[in-house]
């Protein structure tokens, strides 16, 4: 699939998922997270590693994600997370490449809850 150079072709199907408040039995506001579009992205991982933090390792993935920009893609921002099969991304960063054609999404998962 044509794109930006260096998007890659767009062989990953990524979920944007988005938090939706609503209120428990209790009346208490839980926040959830349902899909909000699916589509094909092109993937680069950027960097993995791990690090101590109060006696256990801690695992992530950084990624950039290259999306075809549409009216739905350009709403997503760092309070949305991505999902890559078992994956789940907390979004870093958003920007346009060309002239408004594609997103980089820019990406951070924890891979030890995996």
């Amino acid at each position: 699939m044509a794109g930006s150079p260096g998007a890659g072709p767009r062989d990953r199907r990524i979920d944007v998922l988005r938090a939706q408040t609503t209120v428990d039995a209790f009346n208490t506001p839980v926040e959830t997270w349902s899909v909000l579009v699916s589509r094909w992205a092109g993937y680069t991982p950027v960097l993995d590693g791990e690090r101590e933090r109060a006696g256990e390792t801690i695992g992530s993935l950084k990624a950039r994600f290259v999306v075809r920009r549409d009216a739905v893609i350009a709403t997503v921002t760092p309070r949305d997370r991505l999902q890559m099969g078992a994956l789940v991304f907390d979004v870093n960063g958003v920007k346009d490449l060309g002239r408004n054609r594609d997103i980089e999404i820019t990406a951070t998962a924890r891979t030890d809850l995996t």
